[in-house]
């Protein structure tokens, strides 16, 4: 097996006033995941097929804190990929909400 890619991480916060915000955002971007069924066959690049890893998948976060209370929203994504029998799978975003 032989995979590469790029991992990228970032954060910041700040205060205004008695509020603390804290923003980030992480990414993997995957140039290939290529394995090898036997020793005599191909190797096979199998990112962005069901199963293996996306191509692109990443997540964006902002928070807000006030004393006890925070709440924060995050951004999800998951590129395309395609299933067994070659058919594209949409990119995949979702939203999540927190309340504490």
């Amino acid at each position: 097996m032989h995979v590469e890619g790029v991992d990228l991480i970032a954060a910041y916060h700040f205060d205004v006033g008695a509020d603390r915000v804290d923003l980030a955002a992480n990414g993997s971007y995957m140039f290939g995941f290529e394995q090898q069924v036997t020793p005599t066959s191909a190797n096979v690049n199998e990112v962005g097929l069901v199963n293996f890893p996306v191509r692109f998948r990443g997540r964006a976060t902002a928070a807000w804190s006030r004393e006890r209370l925070t709440t924060g929203v995050a951004l999800n994504y998951a590129s395309a990929y395609h299933d067994l029998a070659g058919q594209r799978i949409k990119s995949d975003p979702t939203v999540d909400l927190q309340l504490r």
